[in-house]
């Protein structure tokens, strides 16, 4: 398991555009059974509030100005709690993409909140083409999603009524798991079958922008990205897809690892020497950061193992604020070098240098700073520390 990051470079652009002009939007919306909910017009970066409002008699309302044109979110949150698939009942959020154009009308339309929260079903209606096609890009993802999703649920049908038949598990279990792997990548099949007849809008680099695959299909992303419009291409969104492929194709293996930004907890910089150690493992985790923080004791018997034979870890914190990660540290007690930036994670040099899509992430280094291998899970550094320093 993971944390996944929001989409920084995207926010980084625009935020520094200067030739941006405020734009002014007006969005309605109908949720039946929706009163109490709070809906905020939000940036990308899920932080920047531009306005909110709450639902009232089933219909919300926002007339607005944001900072120029481009993707906003409609955060729908509510503390009443509603029932999820499994049967529990939880205060909940959601999130609506929003391509905001001056002086644009937008129509959002839910018919349920079942069919909103269980399957993220909505309906957005504008004049706006790239809204329509942000639109058409989300149809074709859930076309694709509810197709395995169906296909893999007739499979689940099938093995629980054949349990009793123990030669057709085996088959039908790798079946479902096939599925299972699909649906945690619907992502890629749509904005492959997307990209083949849409480059002609922003869609294409923004959703590139978002992706987790970015080093295994570098090639695609970056021939996609070449066959884009003249117009595509002098947008903020292909900008930030452009520069991120840039830091994606500076991260080889064998090639030299980018510079770590960042102090430790005393305030001395890094000094990115490498020299005396064999192999370094570059660590990025955060304080609230869940299976970053279940990974450590993995970490220390690997450093206990390895340290005096070449082997070293440098952890490098995501957190924003340094009181978080100076009290994760004192919980931790990690016995290696630990160095943090301590900034806007969409202003950090580690994140976007070293394309940290989310945590943990590592990257093992050798003696000249030379990556390895990146993306390393505890069992490979295992295997691999026990081949090159035992």
């Amino acid at each position: 398991m993971r944390f996944y990051l929001a989409a920084i470079c995207i926010t980084v652009i625009l935020a520094a555009s200067s030739c941006a002009k405020p734009v002014k939007i007006h969005i309605s919306g109908t949720i039946p059974e929706g009163n109490g909910i709070l809906v905020k017009l939000m940036g990308t970066d899920a932080i920047t509030k531009y306005d909110s409002v709450y639902v009232k008699n089933g219909r919300f309302e926002i007339n607005t100005t944001v900072p120029e044109t481009g993707i906003y979110g409609l955060d729908l949150s509510s503390t009443i709690p509603f029932e999820n698939k499994e049967g529990g009942k939880y205060a909940w959020g959601t999130w609506i993409k929003i391509y905001a154009e001056d002086k644009g009308t937008y129509q959002v339309e839910i018919k349920s909140l079942k069919s909103l929260l269980w399957y993220n079903k909505y309906a957005v209606s504008s004049s706006s083409f790239t809204e329509n096609k942000l639109n058409e890009y989300d149809r074709l993802y859930n076309k694709y999603k509810d197709l395995l999703t169906e296909k893999r649920d007739k499979y689940l049908n099938i093995y629980n009524e054949s349990l009793d038949k123990p030669e057709k598990l085996r088959a039908l279990s790798d079946t479902i798991s096939n599925l299972e792997g699909q649906l945690n990548n619907v992502w890629r099949a749509t904005l492959h079958e997307f990209a083949k007849t849409n480059n002609n809008t922003i869609i294409i680099p923004y959703q590139i922008t978002q992706v987790p695959d970015l080093f295994d299909e570098y090639a695609f992303y970056q021939k996609t990205l070449n066959n884009l419009t003249p117009e595509v291409k002098q947008s903020a969104y292909y900008e930030a897809a452009i520069n991120l492929l840039k830091s994606v194709g500076n991260i080889k293996k064998g090639g030299n690892a980018p510079p770590l930004a960042g102090n430790d907890e005393k305030g001395v910089p890094f000094d990115n020497n490498y020299k005396k150690d064999k192999l370094t493992l570059i660590n990025f985790w955060a304080s609230w950061c869940i299976p970053c923080r279940e990974e450590i004791p993995a970490l220390k018997e690997i450093y206990n193992t390895y340290n005096g034979k070449g082997f070293n870890i440098v952890s490098v914190s995501i957190d924003e604020h340094a009181d978080q990660w100076k009290t994760a540290l004192d919980k931790e007690k990690m016995p290696w070098k630990n160095i943090g930036e301590v900034v806007d994670q969409f202003k950090s040099k580690n994140i976007e240098n070293f394309v940290v899509k989310s945590v943990p992430t590592s990257y093992l280094l050798n003696s000249k700073g030379e990556i390895v291998t990146r993306d390393i899970k505890i069992d490979s550094l295992k295997t691999l520390l026990k081949k090159e320093l035992l």
